[in-house]
């Protein structure tokens, strides 16, 4: 299986890497591709300015004169993906592998070892090497932003815990894994009440991006319902929801009314809890959603097979809902608009920041918007060809970065039969030599076959034996998988009994389609 880790595993050996240099470009230069992938359609073959202080200048179809350009021929460029949510900080650690019966219910049974489970080892780096090739492996899958925990300077902006790279937001951005302060111990997980050690207080100059509702039962959902009622509802469009699996009709309701913004992790959710968030529900209801890829501990390696595992979900489990244009909105123009930024990055647009990605179309002829959609949201990471943040080429093929990258920005390895430059040097100040020896641990293959723990299943609830199992697997007679079979509400759309239906929704289904 080809991914980014693949390329890592070979990045660690020494065999794998042949140092180069490249010319140095002064001022701007132009891009061309035959796809220009915007937030609002697909423009053909344009030329794309990158001016010499990092931001969009014109975009046309006419060919400038007596100027650099980078020649991108068939691929496709789009902006560079922002991922919503990732701990950077732990993405060195040896990915989990689940269980094959059950899943947890509560973030705290994994992570603090609470009711009678078993806690998952994990730790966390503040090594400058780790957090280097973490965000790298974001960048050489075509990211050039991240929201979340850790990060080092240079390569990723890094929102809410860290240097932007010169990116100045409108708010301050407050990213807090639990807002509740109820990650000590195991004595606050009430199923109701305001038994919480800390209630944030909302702030109008502040965008919230806090997890709640990590987990499928009413403890899980408690944490919502404190942050979303009361003198301490600090739930508006500045507030993105991190997880929020376990959530009934009337609270994704009351996200939409709010115009808040759910950012989903489906890999991890149905790694750990065998069901992710009511995204169906969601997008009846007029939520954003943006794209996280959790951690690489249970989630993905980066974005890329993060979009994948999304649109997998959503042809297997919600009857193709989603078009490919808003999956690929998940990773750009939804986190943009979030973070207060969606006239500095997320999107392809005259006055933007150049925060771009090219990735390669094997030459083929794509017949309509959504076919280009469809390509980059099926990407592999080679197929990142370049990635450029403020206009400095960060990672890519030295045919594209030679002229406009300099011999000291960093080197250019054979990866996988692939020639990449890596800017390392310019941006952290390490080599990528030292980078890698420190990481040759870390640098495992996550999933030995794709899809990788996508499919929804909990075959045995240890604390809620009353829940119907499930098995994710589509029969005639249960073509969502979701375990109801005949009786199923929505028979095309995962739904299945959660726990949380059980003692909060009277036994019954929450509804995967809004009722019209």
């Amino acid at each position: 299986m080809k991914k980014l880790a693949v390329l890592l595993l070979c990045l660690a050996a020494a065999a794998c890497q042949t140092a180069k240099t490249a010319r140095v470009a002064s001022g701007g230069f132009w891009i061309y591709a035959k796809y220009v992938a915007t937030g609002t359609g697909v423009l053909q073959k344009q030329y794309v300015e990158i001016e010499s202080g990092g931001s969009i200048g014109a975009i046309t179809p006419v060919r400038p004169e007596n100027v650099r350009i980078v020649d991108g021929g068939r691929h496709v460029l789009a902006a560079g993906m922002i991922n919503a949510h990732d701990h950077l900080s732990y993405d060195h650690n040896i990915p989990y592998f689940v269980r094959a019966d059950g899943r947890f219910n509560s973030r705290r049974d994994w992570g603090g070892g609470c009711r009678g489970y078993k806690r998952m080892p994990r730790h966390k780096t503040d090594r400058p090497e780790h957090l280097i090739l973490s965000e790298l492996r974001q960048v050489a899958a075509g990211t050039t932003g991240n929201i979340g925990n850790g990060g080092y300077k240079g390569f990723l902006r890094n929102f809410g815990d860290g240097a932007n790279e010169g990116l100045v937001l409108p708010r301050a951005v407050w990213n807090d894994t639990f807002p509740l302060k109820n990650n000590v111990g195991c004595e606050h997980m009430p199923a109701s009440g305001t038994d919480y050690p800390f209630h944030p207080v909302g702030n109008p100059e502040t965008v919230y991006i806090i997890h709640v509702a990590e987990g499928k039962d009413a403890v899980a959902r408690n944490e919502f319902v404190n942050v979303s009622s009361g003198e301490t509802d600090i739930l508006d469009s500045a507030t993105g929801l991190v997880h929020a699996v376990a959530l009934l009709e009337r609270d994704v309701r009351k996200i939409a009314e709010a115009k808040a913004t759910v950012v989903w992790s489906p890999r991890s959710n149905l790694t750990l809890y065998g069901v992710t968030a009511p995204v169906s529900l969601m997008r009846d209801y007029g939520v954003d959603l943006a794209l996280g890829t959790d951690w690489a501990y249970s989630g993905s390696a980066h974005l890329l097979d993060e979009l994948k595992v999304a649109a997998a979900y959503n042809r297997d489990y919600l009857n193709g809902l989603f078009s490919y244009a808003e999956l690929w909105k998940m990773a750009t123009v939804n986190p943009a608009a979030l973070l207060r930024a969606s006239d500095q990055i997320g999107d392809v647009r005259t006055g933007m920041r150049a925060d771009l990605a090219l990735f390669e179309t094997d030459g083929r002829d794509l017949t309509d918007d959504e076919s280009v959609y469809r390509t980059l949201v099926e990407s592999e990471q080679p197929a990142v060809a370049l990635v450029l943040r403020d206009g400095k080429a960060l990672y890519g093929d030295p045919a594209l970065t030679d002229g406009i990258v300099s011999p000291d920005d960093g080197e250019v390895f054979d990866l996988n039969g692939r020639e990449r430059f890596i800017a390392a040097i310019s941006e952290t100040g390490y080599a990528m030599t030292a980078i890698l020896a420190a990481n040759k641990r870390g640098l495992v293959e996550k999933c030995p076959r794709k899809p990788c723990s996508i499919r929804p299943s909990d075959l045995n609830n240890r604390l809620y034996p009353a829940a119907k199992p499930y098995s994710g697997e589509r029969t005639a007679d249960d073509p969502d998988g979701d375990g109801v079979g005949a009786a199923d509400a929505d028979p095309l759309y995962f739904n299945p009994v959660r726990p949380v239906d059980l003692t909060d929704n009277g036994g019954r289904q929450t509804p995967a389609r809004r009722r019209k």
